[in-house]
């Protein structure tokens, strides 16, 4: 056998490759977008790995002509990021060429955090998801657990949901579920308090207004709408 002979192709290892310059501008691009020091310092390691690589600029050509293939597929992903973040890009759920992973949050629990929260900070000795008391006293049994809770004060409980006024005199009206009405009697029974709060979102555009049911003689339900836009709107939500 003649080993010289044999053809043998080389070429230069090289970190400087047209995907990787995409990366670095992507890492870079966020970087100054970041408004969070851990990202930041995140992505500055990032960077220190991209040290030897240049940065690309025009990502529109790039992304036209680049064409993923076998050697290259476990980039797919993250060029699809890159594209979404370079070009500025979204994603909508009607028919399309890109698919991506998803980010979802449960926005019953997001509004319920932010909404509570922003209230402790008002109210010391707010506690919530409290769950001291059960609906049935033998055997113990259906805790109940208010969203927001301060003893002797009020009881509220935040809704995710889209609540709107128009001609009509009645609650259906407002999509206001008999469920919740009944949810908030029994936490106002089982703590004797008789200030109950539902809370939900405000949304701009949309005719809301403050209503309140009475349960009996004592105890009142009143229906508050969140602004999530501007802090400073609900600085007397509950006064």
């Amino acid at each position: 056998m003649h080993k010289e002979r044999f053809y043998v192709g080389y070429s230069e290892f090289l970190s400087d490759i047209k995907i990787n310059r995409i990366i670095k501008s992507t890492l870079k691009f966020l970087y100054k977008k970041s408004n969070s020091s851990k990202n930041q310092q995140k992505i500055r390691e990032f960077l220190f790995m991209f040290d030897e690589v240049s940065t690309c600029d025009d990502y529109k050509n790039f992304f036209t002509n680049f064409v993923i293939n076998r050697q290259i597929k476990h980039y797919e992903q993250t060029l699809l990021w890159c594209k979404i973040f370079l070009l500025g890009n979204s994603f909508t759920p009607h028919k399309g060429d890109d698919l991506a992973f998803a980010l979802l949050f449960d926005m019953n629990a997001l509004f319920e955090s932010y909404v509570g929260n922003f209230i402790k900070k008002s109210f010391p000795g707010t506690i919530l998801q409290h769950s001291e008391k059960h609906l049935v006293e033998y055997p113990k049994s259906f805790k109940l657990r208010p969203d927001i809770f301060l003893k002797d004060k009020f009881i509220a409980d935040t809704k995710w949901k889209i609540i709107r006024q128009d001609n009509k005199e009645n609650e259906e009206k407002y999509k206001i579920s008999q469920a919740d009405l009944y949810q908030l009697y029994a936490y106002g029974k089982k703590h004797e308090c008789d200030k109950l709060y539902l809370i939900y979102p405000k949304i701009e555009g949309i005719r809301q207004k403050t209503m309140k049911f009475r349960y009996d003689d004592e105890m009142w339900l009143e229906i508050l709408y969140f602004d999530l836009e501007k802090d400073e709107n609900n600085a007397n939500l509950l006064a």
